[in-house]
């Protein structure tokens, strides 16, 4: 199932990078590489993924995995697409198979709510999605998602964390506009969610 999508040039603010990229087409396969700083902020903040098998599942040029790989985590990096860290071709959300008891990635946002709801299904102990604050918002993706499986914790960042359009670091030079935190689902949780402020800087939370 390849359900790549591009947007188009009135696509403003519908996705992660939209807001400086709104005038253009959506990045192929809505590819957007995440800064390794957020990982640095999980780790500065103690709340990195407690399982030490990781499955990146959308891992892009491996900015996640390399990061996680570096800390000592053992990662399994698959993707739908071929960018040249591993090979194309697994998607998701066909996947029959847990590869990892922790699912970590940053999802195509046209996908989001369905690669939450694909790994929880999957049975994993940790989920942990990078995803725009305004993720929190919609009364279909409450009622789909959150009244059956609420986060357990919401890391929201103090700092803006950096986004690249097909994974160009050389074209994202700056923050983006858009404000991302990380929602973590743990197996077998039920209560409200927990909000904590992370940050790359460590000065900023210490």
């Amino acid at each position: 199932m390849n359900k790549e999508w591009t947007g188009n040039k009135t696509s403003v603010f519908a996705t992660a990078g939209a807001a400086r990229s709104g005038a253009r087409d959506r990045a192929p396969g809505d590819f957007y590489a995440t800064s390794p700083r957020a990982v640095d902020a999980l780790e500065h903040a103690g709340k990195l993924p407690k399982s030490v098998k990781i499955w990146e599942c959308a891992a892009g040029q491996g900015d996640l995995s390399e990061a996680m790989a570096k800390r000592g985590y053992e990662v399994v990096s698959t993707d739908l697409h071929d960018r040249g860290y591993c090979d194309g071709g697994t998607d998701f959300l066909q996947a029959k198979e847990l590869l990892a008891p922790c699912i970590l990635t940053n999802p195509p946002f046209a996908l989001a709510t369905e690669f939450c709801t694909h790994a929880i299904e999957l049975g994993a102990d940790e989920v942990y999605m990078f995803l725009r604050l305004q993720f929190l918002e919609g009364k279909r993706r409450h009622k789909e998602l959150y009244s059956k499986n609420p986060p357990a914790e919401i890391l929201q960042f103090l700092d803006r964390m950096s986004v690249a359009r097909n994974g160009d670091w050389s074209m994202s030079s700056k923050p983006s506009p858009m404000a991302f935190c990380w929602m973590v689902w743990r197996k077998g949780y039920t209560g409200s969610p927990q909000l904590s402020w992370i940050s790359a800087d460590k000065r900023l939370i210490s």
